[in-house]
């Protein structure tokens, strides 16, 4: 796999993949990735997930959700994890899956033999991740000198710090701050994620739920507040994740991006143009176009050719 050194400046922008790597490699093993979901999508989005990008994912993908499921349970064993959380699309129930992720990949590290060199990736069930992608984003950065990293796909310019964490904070009434947005897909290294983990153990009695209802903000604003301003971890952003809050339309090479989104709804909307992609299925039989990007990269599968 073609890797990149590439290096980051100082607004944090980590440029398109292109070319070779730095020396510190990782591979999938080195990557937990966390997908979001809930008993409402499992038949639906998550079975696109599980006939698509989850069946090449590591043994280290694990799916949250907030209620059980006889067949996925049998399909993904302990992989498939139970929050606990609420079925809700609300603030508090957003929050506390994401809790959940961090929470049980800090477990993961406690028991590696290499924690340093790990990487915690939470997306949500409407998420295409490219795995090999993704590995060769994370080995393009700068991860040798143990420095915590933030990355994620700028969803504004700059914003302030909400005013219900102002009110508690007021010397950051006037703080600007970058998140990623979730629909892209976040990561952080080892390094980040213990320090968030701390934050939250030491102020907020280790719940994320908690720290975002004092924001009053989302689960991805909140993960930036606490990285960005309370923990000075800047967002590094990647032009490698994508979410439905850009035009996915215009992007060239979606088969070498490291993860892509869609919108849904009775209309399938701001989905991968077919003009960029190797293969193309129905659009009765794909209205996602996530079916025809996981054929795009593999061809040779059976099903692919057999829903032309």
């Amino acid at each position: 796999m073609k890797r990149i050194i590439h290096m980051l400046s100082a607004c944090c922008v980590l440029s398109n993949l292109s070319s070779a790597a730095n020396a510190v490699g990782i591979t999938d093993d080195d990557i937990f990735i966390g997908v979001k979901t809930t008993h409402k999508y499992h038949s639906s989005r998550l079975a696109l997930l599980l006939q698509t990008w989850l069946t090449e994912a590591s043994s280290h993908t694990y799916v949250f959700t907030d209620a059980d499921d006889a067949e996925l349970r049998q399909r993904l064993g302990s992989k498939l994890i139970v929050s606990g959380c609420g079925k809700t699309h609300g603030r508090a129930d957003l929050c506390c899956k994401t809790g959940e992720v961090l929470k049980e990949f800090i477990r993961t590290l406690r028991s590696h033999a290499s924690p340093e060199t790990q990487f915690l990736c939470i997306v949500d069930d409407d998420t295409y991740v490219n795995v090999p992608a993704l590995v060769a984003m994370l080995t393009a950065l700068p991860n040798e000198d143990g420095r915590p990293l933030y990355i994620g796909k700028r969803s504004v310019v700059k914003v302030r710090v909400p005013p219900m964490a102002a009110l508690k904070y007021p010397q950051h009434a006037t703080t600007e701050y970058q998140f990623g947005t979730g629909g892209a897909g976040i990561c952080l290294n080892a390094a980040a994620a213990q320090k968030l983990n701390s934050f939250l153990a030491t102020n907020y009695s280790s719940s994320l739920r908690e720290f975002c209802s004092m924001c009053g903000a989302p689960d991805d604003m909140s993960l930036g507040v606490a990285l960005g301003v309370f923990l000075g971890i800047p967002l590094t952003e990647s032009q490698n994740l994508h979410s439905h809050l850009e035009s996915l339309q215009a992007i060239s090479n979606p088969d070498q991006e490291a993860t892509v989104s869609y919108v849904s709804g009775d209309h399938y909307v701001n989905t991968l143009n077919t003009r960029f992609l190797k293969k193309v299925l129905p659009v009765a039989k794909d209205p996602t176009r996530l079916l025809s990007l996981h054929c795009s990269r593999h061809p040779t599968l059976a099903w692919c050719d057999s829903m032309v």
